[in-house]
């Protein structure tokens, strides 16, 4: 089928369709059309920083690119060269490091209405945003000075991936290290120039050795992730056969170097941007297959009525999620009570839990046609449920929550 006759029953309705339609838009229209107040905390555009703007505004004129590269990346099981060459030109991978080396420079509620706004277009590709712009930034804050500067400053930027967990084994020998090992779930490794791992010295647990390599030196498993959904993220296993890793490789255990807005961290902050952009997803789906006539339940009250409810409670979500990122950018240098951490951690459980509802009526009430293959609906569905696989979105979270709430625990960890 060729350009302009998509339609929702196949991949994705190719109609002209605002940003985050069908509702307003915070940026312009505010939460419910009211003329200028944000949907998270009362500022008008003008009162926000301008760097996302053209980042934002890049994504939705490559949106159609975007869609493509997804498609490919979707059948490929790993991000494809479309996605890389699309994700590097708008500088997702670098939005935490400083305009000084490449960055963006953005602030923690900047970059979650990029991840947001991608979501809304592709779950995986937000997914690698999200990986490789914080892996970028460990990897930036964490080189010896003289790596640092080779490659952050004397060259363009490089693309960072990683996977936390330790394993594998690391030999000490003349000027670094021999590593050896295979380590899972490393997201977006397609997209990489240096992937990040965690080895242990002599195979001791006690003692996790931090190290960057160069994607060459890595062999990547691709048929490991075979997966249902966020196929498109190639989070694959990969591994190390006796590479040398010299000391000028070895990752800082605390941070080297930091700037302001642009620490990493541990709180599901961006799972939340993806998961709310799935969800308006998932809904502006089925909304613009209703218009086009390609799903026919539109005239159903049952419909209606579910359709306002998850509206409302997605927009309810993302008032409160992005009310609570600028309240972390408000209180950067002071220390926020516990309480606000766990609750972070519960909204990020909850908001995805709505985003697999949403996908799962959105697949339901597009009625039969909803089942022919491919569509956008069972994607939408797939990439929620695999999203809320993630341990930062469990449902653990509420409980922690809900005991310090109800006084059963005082201190619970919280704090990032």
């Amino acid at each position: 089928m060729g350009a302009g006759q998509t339609t929702a029953h196949d991949t994705e309705p190719d109609v002209e369709r605002s940003p985050r339609s069908p509702w307003p838009s915070p940026e312009t229209d505010g939460p419910l059309g009211s003329g200028g107040a944000s949907a998270w905390g009362g500022s008008t555009l003008s009162d926000l920083d301008s760097k996302v703007e053209p980042v934002l505004a890049f994504l939705r004129e490559h949106r159609k690119a975007l869609l493509g590269a997804a498609a490919e990346s979707e059948e490929l099981r790993h991000p494809g060269p479309r996605a890389r060459e699309i994700l590097r030109e708008a500088g997702t991978p670098h939005m935490r490091l400083p305009r000084s080396v490449g960055g963006l420079e953005l602030s923690l509620s900047e970059q979650m209405r990029v991840l947001r706004e991608l979501a809304e277009i592709d779950a995986a590709t937000a997914w690698c945003s999200m990986v490789t712009n914080n892996a970028t930034a460990v990897f930036a804050r964490s080189l010896p000075e003289e790596t640092f500067v080779e490659l952050f400053v004397e060259n363009e930027a490089p693309i960072a991936v990683g996977v936390i967990a330790s394993g594998g084994q690391a030999e000490r020998v003349e000027g670094g290290y021999i590593v050896d090992g295979t380590w899972s779930f490393c997201s977006a490794i397609d997209l990489a120039d240096w992937v990040m791992c965690n080895p242990l010295v002599d195979g001791d647990p006690a003692q996790p050795l931090g190290i960057a390599v160069p994607k060459h030196d890595v062999r990547v498993n691709s048929s490991s992730w075979n997966v249902v959904g966020l196929r498109g993220t190639g989070s694959a296993d990969f591994t190390l056969d006796k590479v040398f890793v010299p000391d000028a490789h070895l990752l800082a255990a605390e941070p080297r170097r930091t700037w302001a807005n642009t620490t990493p961290h541990s709180d599901p902050d961006e799972h939340i941007a993806i998961a709310i952009g799935i969800a308006r997803h998932a809904l502006g789906s089925l909304r613009e297959g209703y218009l086009e006539g390609t799903y026919k339940w539109r005239d159903r009250e049952v419909v209606q009525s579910e359709f306002s409810r998850l509206t409302i409670a997605v927009d309810a979500a993302e008032r409160m999620a992005f009310q609570m990122f600028e309240e972390v950018e408000r209180c950067e240098t002071e220390t926020l009570p516990n309480d606000f951490w766990l609750q972070l951690r519960a909204l990020g459980a909850y908001v995805t839990e709505l985003a697999v509802e949403c996908a799962g009526f959105a697949l339901r009430r597009g009625g039969g046609r909803a089942l022919y293959m491919p569509n956008a609906l069972e994607r939408t569905l797939r990439d929620a449920l695999a999203a809320q696989a993630h341990i930062l979105v469990s449902d653990q979270n509420y409980a922690a929550h809900g005991a310090a709430l109800l006084g059963l625990v005082s201190d619970r960890p919280g704090h990032r």
